[in-house]
């Protein structure tokens, strides 16, 4: 018998385990979600993992992501309360995913919503909430469910209490993209200098002002040698050179009128 498709709301561990055959695998199970606080996450570790590995597949997956079908959502029911600002980054994240979870569950009251965690604490913040819709299971529980059909518990005690047959999970609009990172997940040189501004007066007179000073320079430079082959002529051949010279400016420098 088929599985109606459910609700499939993945920590980030999760996701870091996977391979793009993997992610592609989930996203033809399921409707898959991303809470905004896993997308920031994963978003961190292209930039401060530890792991190289982690790294690394952080980087793939946000290459990956717009053509995967997952969704990120922004989805917020305060079910734990405003996250302190001494918790670890792990329990904020928990915190988050929780929240997203339950207003996606009471969102779509009569789909399934499966939070994807190996995070113990995290799958008994879901169970504990209570809603009959809700529930979370392990990667390897995913796994077994999608490839061998075999349903985890904790689904098959949400399903028992739904008040009727489930209904597949909607295809949710990404309600926020992924933020802009910080640099380039693969910084080049020419990258890492800020554009130039269309229409900023110094990057158009720049080029004009440094053609202007060559030509002048060009210019003085042929009077000088032209001046210079005329001194030269008057002083070598006075008489061949008396016409043009006396039509010249240069017969009227007072220390040249002589020659």
């Amino acid at each position: 018998m088929a599985e109606i498709p459910p609700l499939l709301v993945f920590d980030s561990p999760v996701i870091l385990a996977g391979r793009l055959a993997l992610w592609q695998e989930w996203a033809r199970f399921g409707v898959c979600v991303l809470p905004q606080a896993v997308m920031a996450e994963l978003e961190r570790l292209t930039r401060q993992a530890i792991d190289p590995q982690e790294e690394s597949t952080a980087r793939e997956f946000l290459r990956r992501w717009p053509g995967l079908g997952f969704a990120v959502s922004e989805a917020r029911a305060l079910v734990g309360g405003a996250a302190a600002s001494d918790q670890s980054l792990r329990i904020r994240l928990e915190e988050a995913i929780a929240d997203c979870a339950y207003a996606l569950a009471q969102q779509q009251p009569g789909t399934l919503v499966v939070v994807v965690s190996n995070d113990r604490p995290l799958v008994g913040r879901i169970q504990g909430i209570g809603l009959n819709n809700l529930c979370a299971i392990s990667l390897a529980e995913l796994n077994r469910w999608l490839r061998q059909q075999q349903r985890p518990q904790a689904v098959a005690t949400a399903l028992k209490r739904l008040p009727g047959p489930a209904i597949p999970a909607a295809r949710l609009a990404s309600s926020s993209s992924p933020a802009p990172p910080v640099r380039p997940l693969s910084p080049s040189p020419a990258s890492a200098k800020p554009p130039a501004r269309v229409g900023s007066s110094p990057t158009r007179l720049g080029p004009l002002l440094q053609g202007l000073q060559n030509a002048l320079a060009l210019l003085l430079a042929l009077v000088f040698l032209s001046a210079a082959g005329l001194l030269a002529w008057r002083w070598l051949d006075p008489a061949g050179s008396e016409g043009i010279w006396r039509r010249l400016p240069l017969s009227r420098i007072p220390w040249l009128r002589d020659l």
